[in-house]
């Protein structure tokens, strides 16, 4: 096992971006890179300074990355401070021409890199999503709207994740929550597992929903009503992305490293 391969296996993956054979892994010991689908790793590409690494985001031929010290955009080499040094940034999207960034309590708004408005009091922001034109925050408060002025309340329990398709899904602290109309959530309990990444794929008429725990990988092929069968017994899953190879998905784990998932494996 190369040196790079046993850091990557015993660190914890909190995101992962694909894009042709490109593949950036976030990681609580910085950024690592890989230009051959994740054959190597190097961490040459991770010129940054900060050390826990939690979100990606790319923005037309831009990738961001939020971090324990701010957001930073990468410069094709190395990375390049891009707003809010010192704050913990968890999660990044991009809506309009507007960077949306949350921290432990409050979400920033960017414009170009200045902040230009703000919500506070959120709860910590776990994830973003956009669903039927509406951007959604997932925090430790709930499910919220953002608005051009506040943020509204639609689901109370703490939300870890976000996905959306056809359906919107939501990571919980006890399964996996699905809504086509922000009105009304059905819940599919999995035991007391805690979703830390939900992932869906549309599939025909269904989407195929990921939903990763502490103790493996479910899956669902009905759109989140039933996850009839856990994959990858006994991995901490703390990240889903989608893959560019069609079947397949990235994982990123704690202690298993990164792992791609393809629908034919057991």
């Amino acid at each position: 096992m190369r040196g790079n391969d046993l850091i990557i296996a015993t660190t914890l993956i909190n995101d992962a971006l694909a894009f042709g054979k490109n593949i950036f892994l976030a990681t609580d010991s910085g950024i690592y890179f890989s230009s051959d689908y994740g054959e190597n790793f190097d961490y040459s590409h991770s010129v940054i300074s900060a050390t826990k690494i939690y979100k990606f985001e790319k923005y037309e031929d831009k990738i961001f990355a939020g971090t324990d010290n701010g957001v930073f955009v990468f410069n094709g080499e190395g990375w390049d401070d891009f707003a809010l040094p010192g704050e913990d940034i968890y999660a990044l999207k991009f809506f309009g021409d507007f960077l949306f960034c949350g921290g432990e309590n409050e979400i920033f708004v960017l414009q170009n890199g200045e902040t230009v408005n703000g919500f506070e009091s959120t709860g910590r922001v776990q994830a973003f999503s956009i669903f039927t034109e509406k951007l959604l925050t997932g925090t430790s408060k709930g499910l919220f709207e953002i608005t051009r002025s506040h943020m509204e309340r639609v689901f109370e329990e703490p939300v870890l994740s976000l996905s959306s398709s056809e359906n919107l899904y939501l990571g919980l602290h006890s399964g996996v929550a699905v809504s086509s109309d922000l009105k009304n959530f059905q819940k599919a309990l999995l035991g007391e597992e805690i979703i830390r990444a939900v992932l869906s794929v549309p599939h025909g008429k269904e989407d195929i929903v990921f939903a990763g725990s502490d103790s493996g990988l479910w899956v669902s092929f009905d759109s989140g009503k039933t996850f009839p069968e856990k994959k990858l017994k006994n991995v901490h899953i703390f990240s889903l992305s989608p893959s560019e190879i069609q079947g397949e998905i990235l994982v990123g784990s704690w202690g298993r490293g990164l792992i791609k998932y393809s629908l034919g494996r057991t």
